[in-house]
């Protein structure tokens, strides 16, 4: 159920049929909120386990609704265990950015933020293991301008208050050595968490 609603919402987004503001999206791409909400009275945050929905990203891809560089470094599939390690990866990011600003509670409820955040897309920076079984003669110490895309609700309870579909990727022209096979994706992660704890405490 949850796939669906973050596909039908990333189409709803990119198509320009939620109300977008410029001003409020000017750290992601595109953002939907509802009239009359202060995050920013919010006290208490709720961080919901990340989930990780690539087919959502995929298909707004190949719809022209999000935006990236292929990169042949770009494994066949992404294993469950390096989902499940972004996703804790970015979990970790929230938790630790949100936690400056505001009180962490361990359920969601009345007076409370919940931030409900899906990875709908995944580069890596260097070949995964998949992908040099996939193309043995690939290099492995290949580079990449790797990144993540994201789908995030921010809601009370089960009323979502705010949407945001955000994507991310980084550039070789930056010159950074990229040693480690996420290290885009995970610096996207923490920028990501920064952006969107910033958002909630001016907004």
């Amino acid at each position: 159920m949850k796939q669906q609603m973050v596909r039908t919402s990333l189409a709803a987004i990119a198509l320009g049929l939620l109300s977008i503001s410029a001003a409020q999206a000017q750290r992601f791409d595109s953002l939907s909120k509802a009239e009359g909400v202060t995050l920013s009275s919010f006290e208490k945050v709720y961080i919901a386990p990340v989930s990780v929905d690539l087919a959502a990203g995929e298909a707004a891809f190949n719809n022209g609704q999000l935006n990236f560089t292929r990169s042949r470094l770009e494994p066949p599939e992404i294993s469950e265990s390096d989902q499940e390690a972004n996703a804790s990866e970015l979990q970790q990011d929230l938790t630790r950015a949100f936690g400056k600003k505001f009180t962490l509670v361990e359920e969601p409820g009345e007076g409370v933020l919940t931030v409900d955040a899906t990875i709908t897309h995944l580069i890596a920076s260097r070949p995964t293991p998949d992908r040099l079984r996939a193309n043995p003669g690939l290099d492995p110490l290949s580079i990449s301008a790797g990144g993540a895309s994201y789908y995030i609700q921010l809601k009370e309870q089960d009323v979502a208050l705010v949407e945001i579909a955000d994507r991310d990727q980084s550039s070789l022209r930056d010159r950074v050595p990229r040693v480690r096979i996420w290290q885009d994706a995970e610096r996207s992660f923490g920028e990501m968490a920064r952006n969107l704890t910033r958002y909630v405490s001016k907004n």
